[in-house]
C-alpha cells in the first residue's frame, strides 16, 4: 500500500512538471515564435514587391527603348531610359552604347 501511494506522489509530481512546461510552450514561446514568422513573411513579401517594381520598371525602360529606336529617335530613347530608371544621363548613355556595341 505505502509503495503504491509513494508511485501515486512520484507520478503527480512529475505530471505537474511537465503540464506546467507544457503551458508555457504553449502561451509564452509559441505565440513569440508565431510573430517572428509572421514578421519574416511580411518583410519577404515586401522585398518581392520591390523586386517586381523594380522589373516593371526595367522592362518599361526597355520596351520604351525598343520604341525609339524603333522610330530613330535614340536621344528620346536615352532620357526615357534615364527617366524610368531614376538615374543620370551620363550613366545612361554609357550604359545604351555599351548595350548596342554588344549588339
Amino acid at each position: 500500500m505505502f509503495s503504491l501511494d509513494c508511485t501515486y506522489c512520484l507520478l503527480a509530481q512529475y505530471t505537474k512538471g511537465h503540464v506546467s512546461k507544457i503551458y508555457c510552450l504553449h502561451h509564452f514561446l509559441a505565440p513569440r515564435i508565431q510573430g517572428e514568422l509572421d514578421e519574416l513573411e511580411r518583410e519577404e513579401f515586401f522585398r518581392l514587391k520591390k523586386v517586381q517594381k523594380n522589373k516593371q520598371k526595367v522592362i518599361a525602360a526597355q520596351d520604351a527603348e525598343k520604341l525609339a529606336l524603333k522610330e530613330g529617335q535614340v536621344c528620346a530613347s536615352v532620357r526615357i531610359y534615364a527617366l524610368v530608371l531614376g538615374i543620370g544621363l551620363s550613366r545612361t548613355a554609357s550604359r545604351m552604347s555599351s548595350q548596342h556595341k554588344m549588339q
